[in-house]
């Protein structure tokens, strides 16, 4: 990517950090720069890696939240989402939404269809000015606010969240369906040709 220079943290438990030592050995995964104690909750893992980095970095860079859960991220995602943020401080990867999305009453019943052109689906990676992603994690601390997602405690907080081109491939790896969808023919290829190398 042009002018971008990347370097990655992990947010892992005392075992997990053996194992990313590991991989890292194994592999040569020459970004992976340091390993960092997660916390007990996603806020606290996230909490814990911003304050790292700022205590390392320059408040003016831009930090990447990434879920290791969505493991087919591009060079072009990440590279759109960066430059999001940095014009806009914070910037989301999302996707569109194409089905057709109903309200419904009690789990059951259809009330209604909400139009899909006011929704996307918000993926990862987040990428926030380390600065401001400080300023806010401080402020969730103060005022004991534990909400999970990054993009949605900056809304909390005022702050303006930008959108960043997403891909209905960038998918997340949470049941047993969706690792096959990972291991289809033809997907796992596609994807590993325009991963952004670690």
């Amino acid at each position: 990517m042009q002018n971008v220079s990347i370097e990655l943290f992990w947010s892992a438990r005392k075992n997990g950090k053996i194992l990313l030592k590991k991989l890292k050995s194994t592999h040569q995964l020459s970004k992976l720069t340091d390993i960092v104690k997660s916390g007990d909750t996603r806020f606290n893992s996230i909490y814990n890696g911003i304050f790292f980095c700022c205590s390392q970095y320059d408040k003016q860079d831009t930090l990447i939240i990434h879920d290791a859960v969505r493991p087919c991220i591009t060079e072009e995602l990440l590279e759109n989402n960066i430059n999001m943020a940095r014009l806009h401080g914070a910037a989301l990867a999302a996707a569109p939404c194409f089905d057709t999305m109903f309200i419904i009453s009690n789990g059951k019943l259809a009330e209604g269809i909400y139009p899909r052109e006011k929704l996307c689906k918000g993926q990862t990676p987040i990428s926030i000015k380390a600065e401001l992603a400080a300023e806010c994690y401080q402020k969730a601390v103060d005022y004991q606010l534990n909400i999970d997602s990054p993009a949605a405690l900056l809304l909390q907080l005022g702050k303006k969240v930008a959108l960043s081109k997403g891909s209905q491939q960038n998918i997340k790896i949470t049941t047993k369906e969706d690792l096959k969808i990972l291991d289809s023919p033809g997907f796992g290829e596609h994807i590993i040709d325009n991963m952004h190398p670690l």
